[in-house]
């Protein structure tokens, strides 16, 4: 195989070019064991195991894992150190993420180590998110798409000097952290929402019936297809994870976004929206929304398995959900209830929204930077 160059410009001319290998050592995790999800390997737990989908999923570093593996585990595998840098190369390719800890992850991934005195996992982490869809080109037409040690051995990379590198680290990592940040808070403060719902009303006994309280908003056209290709500034919402933006605004307060095709979820957004046609916007009567997301996000399971129905791609049967019977809180109740609640699903909107934005500068300086086009001043 050739080798190529994937971050090549009339910019970058200067930049030397370098292969993986010669910036680090990195190799094929571990996982000898058949089958690979075998009960007996997670027995004990106490090693984090991790999968492409986590790496997916992480913003540049991963903090956390949902599987440990035990004693047996670990030996047919192999404990990665704090800072590797994941890269996926099977199911999700091209996906990268560091360890934010020790963690065992499957041979679908590349572990790379980086050399200090030549580069960092974190530079590298960044050429890897600029190159990912050449990658994924490259990858596709196979019955499962995928790439080797082989191909990842070919690739070489414009690479400017260490202290230059530390620079452009800098300024993207700067931008990640904050993000990473936001979501932490996010994350605590939607566990403390969750904790008060549980605290105020878990096990309540039921006077009312879910249509009851809930406002339906104006079904979209929008599919989600013509909100990936728009740039507007409007959150757009779809029954995926990831919040697009769209020209003009649907809605205006707080309101929720069910997804009605694939698996139960529900989103919570305080402001200005758009959203697609697979999902469905409410609100709540008499300032019960913030009550009906929580009380929604709680039963998300039952959602799931009895609210979805149908041959092939299940969809959410909304007059069935409507009518399922729910507690409804006093006006004094959720006076109380609201006066804890909202400054936190505000807040955690207010996150949202600057980590859209803190996204969009990222993505709109990472091509530039890891191709010479944009400098950073000393």
């Amino acid at each position: 195989m050739s080798d190529i160059i994937l971050n090549q410009s009339k910019y970058n001319s200067d930049w030397e070019p370098k292969k993986l290998f010669e910036l680090g050592t990195f190799s094929r995790g571990i996982s000898k064991h058949r089958p690979r999800n075998d009960n007996i390997l997670f027995v004990g737990g106490g090693y984090p195991f991790i999968q492409t989908g986590d790496i997916r999923k992480a913003n540049l570093f991963i903090t956390h894992h949902e599987e440990e593996y035990g004693e047996l585990g670990l030996k047919q595998s192999k404990l990665w150190p704090k800072g590797t840098l994941c890269i996926t190369i099977a199911a999700n390719i091209a996906e990268t993420a560091i360890l934010a800890y020790p963690m065992c992850f499957p041979d679908s991934v590349v572990g790379f180590i980086a050399n200090t005195e030549y580069s960092s996992e974190l530079f590298m982490y960044y050429i890897f998110e600029y190159i990912k869809y050449t990658i994924k080109t490259a990858a596709s037409g196979s019955a499962q798409d995928n790439i080797n040690i082989e191909y990842l051995s070919s690739i070489k990379f414009r690479i400017p000097n260490k202290t230059y590198q530390d620079r452009i680290v800098s300024v993207l990592s700067f931008l990640d952290k904050k993000i990473s940040l936001n979501n932490l808070i996010n994350d605590n403060l939607m566990q403390m929402a969750s904790t008060v719902y549980m605290h105020y009303f878990f096990k309540r006994t039921q006077n009312g019936k879910l249509g009851s309280v809930l406002v339906e908003h104006k079904k979209s056209t929008i599919q989600v297809g013509e909100a990936q290709e728009a740039s507007g500034n409007v959150p757009f919402f779809t029954s995926g994870d990831s919040i697009l933006k769209w020209d003009n605004a649907l809605v205006d307060g707080r309101c929720c976004y069910l997804n009605t095709g694939g698996n139960a979820d529900v989103k919570f957004y305080v402001g200005k929206a758009a959203y697609s046609t697979d999902t469905w916007c409410i609100s709540g009567k008499d300032q019960l929304s913030d009550y009906l997301f929580l009380l929604l996000n709680a039963i998300k399971p039952e959602i799931d398995k009895k609210f979805f129905q149908g041959t092939g791609l299940k969809h959410l049967q909304k007059p069935l959900l409507k009518d399922r019977p729910i507690y409804i809180p006093t006006i004094d109740e959720l006076s109380a209830f609201n006066a804890q609640i909202m400054p936190m699903m505000t807040k955690i909107s207010e996150n949202t929204i600057e980590n859209q934005q803190l996204i969009q500068l990222r993505d709109w300086l990472l091509p530039m930077l890891m191709n010479g086009q944009a400098t950073v001043a000393d």
